[in-house]
Formats: structure tokens, sequence, C-alpha cells
């Protein structure tokens, strides 16, 4: 069962003001390759993907469309099904009060061959039905659970199927700055006094976001001026977290 324990990372980062097309026909719509289906309210569920999906996913709390928010309460059997785009899948935490609303993950959900790091920061197991991932995620990829979980949370995903099927155990930590290469070049992201430096990005979109899930800045890779904290940083495919 192959398991490591991260610092906390990206507490909210699925709330995005990232706005796509609307399909109004079914009434889905896409936001960065990632199909939702409204299904009561303000509340989604994920249906699918498009061709232009990142090889990196964030399923967090919620999405923001149309200007109105709205809740993710799961993924749906199938709904990444088949897809080979996708490398790494991260679930950033709910906030106080939606982390115990109910969280469902379809049977074939993530049936990828490619899947290879899940990102897991629900403090909550999500209700899951059938099997979610594929052969080569259970043999070939990583689990990567939240410290900020408390060590009973931590232990249940250690011990509850389908998570248990990890075949290799192995615990590690992933604390303080990070520097993260990319498919070319590495991109180093450093810190201090309130600026937040990028460098070897050139080219590449980059989108930062605050713990609490906020986007502070899309658009060009260059250096931001911050207030004190932690932040999420996505250049091209590849997140990483900086504390300033």
């Amino acid at each position: 069962m192959k398991i490591f324990t991260m610092v906390a990372l990206a507490m909210s980062m699925g709330m995005t003001v990232t706005m796509s097309a609307q399909d109004s026909t079914t009434g889905n719509f896409v936001i960065d390759g990632v199909e939702y289906n409204p299904f009561r309210g303000t509340d989604v569920v994920v249906v699918g993907y498009t061709a232009d999906l990142p090889s990196t996913v964030v399923i967090g709390e919620g999405v923001r469309y149309d200007g109105r928010n709205y809740r993710i309460r799961g993924v749906n059997a199938g709904a990444f099904e088949g897809c080979t785009a996708m490398k790494t899948l991260v679930f950033s935490a709910p906030n106080e009060q939606t982390a115990a609303m109910p969280f469902s993950i379809g049977d074939k959900a993530f049936d990828t061959p490619s899947l290879m790091e899940i990102v897991m920061m629900r403090p909550v197991l999500p209700q899951v039905s059938g099997d979610p991932f594929s052969a080569e995620t259970y043999a070939n990829a990583t689990l990567k659970v939240s410290d900020a979980m408390t060590e009973a949370q931590q232990e249940a995903y250690r011990t509850t199927a389908p998570w248990n099927a990890f075949f290799e155990s192995d615990h590690g930590l992933v604390t303080g700055l990070q520097t993260v290469d990319g498919d070319a070049t590495a991109m180093c992201l450093s810190g201090c006094n309130g600026w937040l430096h990028v460098d070897n990005a050139a080219g590449e979109k980059m989108d930062v976001y605050s713990l609490s899930g906020c986007m502070v800045y899309s658009g060009e890779p260059r250096d931001l001026r911050l207030s004190a904290g932690v932040y999420m940083v996505r250049v091209g495919d590849v997140v990483a977290k900086v504390a300033l």
C-alpha cells in the first residue's frame, strides 16, 4: 500500500473563477477540462472530461460558473474512464461547513492507466461505489494523505477499501519550499519578504491560489508581491506550494 503523509496542500484549491462553455442541451458546463452536471440547486457532480483536460486535475469543494458558486458532491461512475491525460489527481479539502457533507465516487470513475499520484485532502472518507481505480493505478500510483488530518482520519484511509489497495506502505513528509521539475526545464519557486519568485517558467500560464481557495493571480509567470501566508502555485502542469 503506497501511502504518503503530506503537509496541508491546497486546502480549498478547487474554487476557481474560470468560466467556460455551457451545454445548452444538458445544462452541463466545463471548467478546466472537467465537465460538471448541476443536479440540485447549487450542487454539481463531475460527469466527464474534454480534450483539453490538464495532467493535474483538482476536485475541490466547489466551482464558480456564470457568477454562481456550486458545491461538488461527487464524481459519477465512469467520469474519467479511459482518460490518458490525467497524471495527478488532487482532492482538495472542503471548508468546515461542508467537510461532513456526503461526497461520492462512482465505479470506474478514475479507471485510467495514466494516473500516477493521488493527493487526498478530504478528512472524511468519500462514499465509494464499486471500484473507482484501474489495476495500473493500484500498482503504480502513489496515494498521499494530508497530515492536516487527525491520526484517526489518516488511519481510515490506510485501512479502508479502495484506499488500502495501494500495494506498498511508505510514509514521507513534504514541507517548506519546493523546487519542482517540469517536463523540459526546472520551475523554481521561492518566497522572501513577501515576494513570490518564479524562474524557468516562461511561456506557461501561472495560477496562484490562497489556502482559502481564492485565486489571487492568473496570467504570465512573474514575480508577485503577496501578503504573508502559504500559496498554491500552478504553472502549466506543475503544482507546488510556497510559503511567504
